[in-house]
């Protein structure tokens, strides 16, 4: 094991050499045993964990409960949303109504059935096409080279009948 490799796993995984990957435990032991620059980096592991562990929260459940309930309610009257289902003992429940769940599905089929009406329009011609209206004479030549080499015969034409 190198130093860089030493210094990763103690970024990575603390000063605790207990909690590396098992396959490096024994070398990296070597590796501090024999090396100041490794003690430097799990020196300075030890100080980031110190560090880290003073942020912990110490939070208990009730705590806990009042704050989801609080931000769940602040959520659903800004939002206009119908109020949450509470369990027995005011606590929320984590199932929404099924009205609301479901409530994407109706924009996507709204969009998908708009797709499929504007492709069966210009394929039965009731919309222009790409030469209507401004086409240059360069972009009707184009196009219609292109007309000469694809089959005319309507997709949906075909499949009605």
């Amino acid at each position: 094991m190198n130093i860089e490799r030493f210094q990763h796993l103690a970024e990575a995984y603390g000063a605790e050499i207990d909690r590396w990957p098992e396959t490096e435990r024994a070398a990296a032991r070597g590796l501090l045993a024999r090396s100041d620059e490794a003690r430097h980096a799990l020196a300075q592991a030890r100080i980031l964990d110190a560090f880290l562990s003073l942020g912990e929260p110490k939070v208990g459940d009730a705590q806990l409960d009042r704050v989801m309930a609080s931000l769940s309610d602040r959520l659903d009257r800004r939002t206009g949303a119908p109020p949450p289902i509470r369990l027995p003992g005011g606590a929320p429940a984590a199932v929404r109504p099924a009205a609301r769940a479901g409530a994407w599905w109706q924009a996507a089929a709204f969009l998908a059935a708009m797709g499929v009406l504007g492709v069966a329009a210009g394929d039965l011609g009731l919309i222009g096409g790409a030469t209507g209206g401004g086409a240059s004479r360069a972009d009707t030549a184009q196009s219609d080279g292109i007309a000469a080499l694809v089959d005319h015969t309507s997709y949906l034409q075909t499949w009605i009948r």
